[in-house]
This record gives C-alpha cells, sequence and structure tokens, in this order.
C-alpha cells in the first residue's frame, strides 16, 4: 500500500550513499523522464537545476504533491495501482524512476507491466528496492522478531519484499530484461535495527551470517528495459559482502588540534568470521601529536595482538604492551591485559568505544604507519567470559568513587584524631601537673603531721 503520509528526502547531489543521489547518475542530461512517486520533488528539484531533462512526476500525497509541483512540468496527482489513470501519461519517457515505490505496492509486477508501455523502445526504468535479506533483518529473525518501523527496510507500509533471489523471478514475470547497477551498502550498525548489536553477536549468529551473500545491502539499484538489452548481464550475488562488518578507525591531531573529528580519520573494514583476524596498516599524516583509536563500531570483545608504530624505515618505535598504562578512554571501552593470550582484552559495550593511544609525541611525530592487528573474540567460552566481565565491571564500577569517599572518612578520622592527641596531650599535662601539686600537698602534710607529733 502506497502511504498516506508525507515523505521528505534531504536535497540530492552526486555521491551521497543513498539510493536515489545513485541513480541520478544513470540519467541522461537531456532525458523525458517521469517520476513515479515523486514525495516532495527532490529528484524534480535535482534534475530542474543541474540538466535540461523534462520531467513529469506521479504522487499520490495531497501535501507532497503541492510542495513538489514547481519542479516538475506536470504533476499527475493520482493512486499508481489505479492503472486505469496512467492512460494520460506520454508514450515517450526515456526514463521512469521507481525509486523506493515497487515495496509499498500489492501487485508492484502490475504497475511495471502498465509503465513500460509508456517508454521509448530505448528507454528503461531506474529502480531501487530494499534488500530483506539484510544482516539486520536476518539478525532480527534470528531473535525471533519482525517488528515493523516507519521507515527503512521493514517500514510498516512495505507489503511486497525483495532479495537477491527473488529478482530475477520478479523481473521475468513483466517480460522485461534487467540489470544491477549499483547497491547501497549499509552495515547492521549505521541502519534502524543497529540496537540489535547493543546485546552482542552470538557465535551461532555471527557464522550463519558470515554464509549469507548480500548481507550489507541495503538496497538494489535496477534498470529494467522493456526488450532485450545487449548491455544485460547475469545477475551473481556479491560473495563478498558476507555477514556483519565492523569499522576500526584512527583519528588524529596534528600540532596544536584540539578535539577529534570525523575530518581527520581513517578508517578499515573487516567481516566478521569464525576465524577473524584483523590486520591493518594505517599511514599516518606528517606531525601527528596524538591517536585516538577506535577498535569497532559494535559492542563485542577484540583481542588486540599487536598495536605499533613504525618509522620510514620500518623500525618499531613503539607497541601496546603489559606495562601500557591507557589513560584516556571511552566508559564504554575496557581493556584488560591476558597472559594466555598475550594481549589486550577490549571489551566494547556500545557502537564508539575508543582508547587513546599512550604514546609520547615525540614518538609519534616520528611514526609514518600504525600497526593493527587484531581477532574477534567469538567462541562460547569468551561468550559467557562476556557475561561474567560485565558482572565483575558493574560491580567494581563503584569503587573510584567509594575509594574517594573512604580516601575522605579517612582524612577526616586523621583529622579527628590529630585533634585527639592534641586534647589527650593537654589532659596529660594537666593530669603531670596536678600530680605535682597532689605530692606536694602530701609533703606539706607530712611534715605538719611529724612536727604536731613533736610538740606532743
Amino acid at each position: 500500500m502506497i502511504s498516506t503520509e508525507l515523505y521528505e528526502r534531504e536535497a540530492l547531489a552526486v555521491g551521497q550513499a543513498n539510493s536515489l543521489s545513485k541513480l541520478i547518475t544513470y540519467i541522461e542530461p537531456n532525458a523525458k523522464v517521469l517520476d513515479v512517486g515523486c514525495a516532495t520533488g527532490r529528484l524534480g528539484e535535482y534534475l530542474q537545476l543541474h540538466t535540461q531533462c523534462r520531467v513529469d512526476a506521479i504522487e499520490a500525497n495531497a501535501d507532497s504533491a503541492a510542495l513538489a509541483r514547481t519542479y516538475y512540468d506536470r504533476l499527475y496527482e493520482m493512486d499508481i495501482e489505479s492503472f486505469d489513470s496512467l492512460a494520460v501519461l506520454d508514450k515517450d519517457y526515456d526514463v521512469i524512476v521507481l525509486a523506493d515505490v515497487l515495496e509499498h505496492l500489492r501487485q508492484p509486477e502490475l504497475l511495471l507491466s502498465a509503465l513500460k508501455k509508456h517508454l521509448k523502445p530505448t528507454g528503461k526504468c531506474l529502480i531501487s528496492v530494499p534488500n530483506v535479506g539484510h544482516a539486520a533483518v536476518i539478525l532480527q529473525l534470528l531473535q525471533q522478531g519482525f517488528h515493523y518501523l516507519d521507515h527503512g527496510l521493514l517500514d510498516k507500509t512495505h507489503v511486497h519484499f525483495f532479495s537477491h533471489h527473488n529478482l530475477p523471478i520478479f523481473f521475468r514475470t513483466v517480460d522485461m530484461s534487467w540489470e544491477l547497477l549499483d547497491r547501497v551498502i549499509v552495515g547492521v550498525q549505521g541502519t534502524e535495527l543497529s540496537n540489535l548489536l547493543m546485546d552482542g553477536l552470538p557465535p551461532d549468529a555471527m557464522r550463519l551470517l558470515a554464509a549469507l551473500p548480500e548481507s550489507n545491502t541495503y538496497q538494489f539499484l535496477i534498470a529494467a528495459y522493456p526488450i532485450e538489452h545487449a548491455s544485460v548481464s547475469t545477475f551473481e550475488p556479491n560473495y563478498m559482502d558476507r555477514g556483519i562488518f565492523i569499522n576500526t578507525s584512527v583519528f588524529y591531531l596534528l600540532q596544536d588540534q584540539v578535539g577529534y573529528s570525523n575530518t581527520q580519520v581513517m578508517n578499515q573494514i573487516s567481516y566478521l568470521t569464525p576465524k577473524l583476524n584483523v590486520e591493518h596498516k594505517f599511514t599516518l599524516p606528517t606531525g601527528c601529536q596524538s591517536i585516538r583509536l577506535d577498535p569497532a563500531d559494535i559492542p563485542g570483545i577484540m583481542c588486540v595482538k599487536r598495536c605499533a608504530l613504525f618509522d620510514v624505515s620500518g623500525i618499531c618505535l613503539w607497541s601496546l604492551n603489559r606495562s601500557s598504562v591507557v589513560l584516556q578512554a571511552s566508559e564504554t571501552c575496557q581493556l584488560i591485559w591476558s597472559e594466555e593470550l598475550s594481549g589486550y582484552l577490549v571489551h566494547m559495550t556500545d557502537s564508539d568505544p575508543w582508547f587513546e593511544l599512550p604514546v609520547e609525541s615525540d614518538l609519534l611525530a616520528m611514526s609514518v604507519t600504525l600497526l593493527f592487528e587484531a581477532s574477534w573474540v567469538e567462541s562460547h567460552d569468551y561468550w559467557l567470559l562476556k557475561e561474567t566481565w560485565v558482572d565483575k565491571y558493574q560491580s567494581i564500577a563503584h569503587y573510584p568513587a567509594a575509594y574517594i569517599a573512604l580516601q575522605n572518612e579517612h582524612s577526616s578520622l586523621q583529622h579527628e584524631y590529630s585533634s585527639l592527641q592534641h586534647e589527650y596531650s593537654s589532659l596529660q599535662h594537666e593530669h603531670d601537673a596536678l600530680v605535682k601539686v597532689s605530692n606536694s600537698w602530701f609533703g606539706l602534710i607530712k611534715l605538719l603531721k611529724r612536727k604536731l607529733f613533736s610538740l606532743f
């Protein structure tokens, strides 16, 4: 069903990681275009500003249509599932755009079959559809959930679902040739279902997801043609994109800079597999004064086997070891040295764990390469360790405050003890003085007694 709510997009620009921004690169600058389900008209706005395209549109929502109308030559306010109403459309479009539309329809194949009659023989439909085989959806199913949201992969208005398995079948149904143009790649941690990772990733789930292709494909971008098209190739799933990936990030500060930012960062990704060994080399800019390492962007446990800095000759200037004292780290990143593994176990409890490398600035200034080697702890033993670790960490989390309170109490007691000592000393002096006086009086009394006895 088509949503009756106003659907707004951000302004478009080439290079953005969203479906419509990718699709606009496949529209020729002088094409005649039909934008189906135009919402508030972001595609029309972009094409009006940057091309010489003639653009018509269809939109069912009256409020959206009112906002979009200025960007189109003609805007038809109609329900696209009322197929008889499509007769008013021209029959010579070069491009018909259906960006995130088909999944909202009860019978998307009927709409596509009707629309292809309005293309030139050389025309094409540019289509984007969400991937129900995304790792975020599979992970939710493994947790026996399937919860609809207001947007995204499980938008509450989605009634048709697509994956790499049923796309070929769908296009055979509408008798159109097609090709996969591109994908929108978004990891689970970047989706609206990222909360699924907050309790960690069980080993069994990690192994299962690592076997599934297209795991991080958020949307498929497709060109469909009304006749056989010479450039169409056989669709092959992306078997390189399997399972959940993690980002390892290195933020850096140059001389006299304060505060890390996303403008000075290097990223590398790794896919979580049963035998994951992360091996990343980061080339450092000249003049680094400080480095912050974000080991991963999902909760879990990593074993950092090596974290080292090298100069231009390949000589190791510094490495993270048992004696290293990490002073700056997020509250969600705890490091514990493991003698058995000869490395640091890093427990990460949210999507933004980090620690600052405890290295002197003069060594850092001479470094040109950062080597980071780690493994993702995924065995059941370590899964149980995680639970124990969390419990222990939570139980000792109050220790610093308790220690400060005890220090204050100790200081107060010391002060009280000193006061009592002073008071005792004063009383002792008084006692000694009284003893002297008492002794003097006793001496005088004895003397008087002797004199009295001598008189009688």
